[in-house]
């Protein structure tokens, strides 16, 4: 027949709180695991030519926040900004240096876009070879959102 052994209080505080732990570690793991995001067009893949997106894909920003592109200088490329669909003119891109593939547009006074409204938008940078002008079509566009509020 089996003998009992008697537990002793401070036994059972060490088995809870490894127990619990355990049980709390496994759990963070399976949140951690199910929430990674594996698709590349959520993660917001940006492809050779650019350097940075600004904001971050994602991100969420002040109503006034920058938005634009970096795109990298040895390409030599041009660059439309479009936020929900509607172009950012050109000539209010306001940071940043179109020979160097820098292209920004700060909300502000007098702008196209004042501030932003609460809540997601979307970009699109279409790109293309400086020598050969828009006429030709874009060679890419890096697409992703953000936040604003």
């Amino acid at each position: 027949m089996p003998t009992v052994r008697k537990v002793s209080r401070e036994e059972w505080k060490h088995r809870l709180i490894f127990g619990f732990g355990g049980a709390l570690a496994i759990a963070l793991a399976a949140i951690g695991i199910i929430s990674t995001n594996t698709d590349p067009t959520e993660q917001g893949a940006i492809s050779e030519f650019v350097e940075l997106r600004i904001p971050a894909n994602s991100s969420v920003v002040e109503l006034q926040s920058e938005v634009g592109i970096y795109l990298d200088p040895q390409f030599n490329l041009d660059a439309q900004i479009y936020v929900d669909g509607v172009a950012i003119p050109a000539d209010e891109y306001t940071i940043g240096d179109p020979t160097l593939g820098q292209f920004v547009f700060k909300p502000g006074t007098g702008k196209s876009v004042r501030e932003w409204s609460q809540g997601r938008h979307d970009v699109q940078v279409d790109y293309w070879p400086r020598s050969t002008g828009i006429e030709v079509g874009p060679v890419s566009s890096e697409t992703w959102f953000f936040i604003a509020g």
